[in-house]
């Protein structure tokens, strides 16, 4: 079978993220992943070099169907942010929760290991939870957690929330309790910020300013 005429690489990666997403890493063979693509061995290798390689691209595609998680390039207040994150997760694991997250699962399936795909989703794991520390340093700087919060710990419980939430979603379907599970969970945390108390506290701000400028 050789490679169709129109082979359209941007979606065979695509194609082959829904697949290992579905049927985990292990089952995605050379052999299966060429059938599901309807392409021969030989123009597997060709298109993407390994199984390894294109591994590395359907995580990249899953990563931009993801919500993005906040960074520290805005001045906004942290924990809004990553609340209204935190929401965007429960909603995306309630459409796709059946199959989970796919570098949970990875990890999962995989693990322990020291190098391959599993070594390389545990690592971007722990890169997360480095990221989530350095906006939790914000919201302490901001006054928004109390000075005293260990930001070490409290990245590592987000962070299990936040893959616990993909692998949870395989049994509860539904994202209103998914959120009620994560709204709890971040209260607990002390990283909930109640969206209605923000916005009222910015209308009385406002009409603090309105009342000064009279």
């Amino acid at each position: 079978m050789a490679r169709p005429s129109k082979f359209d690489r941007d979606e065979a990666i695509q194609t082959a993220m829904r697949e290992i997403w579905r049927e985990g890493y292990e089952a995605s063979s050379v052999k299966h992943l060429s059938e599901v693509l309807g392409i021969t061995r030989s123009s597997f290798y060709n298109a993407f070099k390994s199984r390894e390689d294109l591994f590395r691209e359907a995580v990249g595609a899953y990563l931009a169907l993801m919500p993005p998680a906040p960074t520290l390039n805005s001045d906004a207040a942290v924990l809004p942010r990553l609340t209204d994150f935190v929401r965007e997760v429960c909603r995306f694991n309630a459409q796709h929760g059946w199959q989970g997250c796919l570098i949970a699962n990875t990890i999962a399936e995989c693990c322990p290991a020291e190098e391959g795909p599993a070594a390389e989703m545990s690592k971007m794991a722990c890169e997360s939870v480095w990221s989530y520390r350095a906006l939790l340093d914000r919201a302490k700087k901001n006054g928004e957690i109390p000075a005293n919060a260990d930001t070490r710990i409290l990245a590592l419980a987000l962070q299990n929330l936040i893959m616990g939430l993909g692998v949870f979603a395989k049994a509860l379907k539904c994202e209103d309790k998914l959120w009620e599970l994560a709204r709890m969970t971040l209260s607990g945390l002390g990283l909930y910020a109640d969206w209605s108390k923000e916005a009222t506290q910015h209308e009385k701000r406002n009409v603090r300013k309105k009342l000064k400028s009279r």
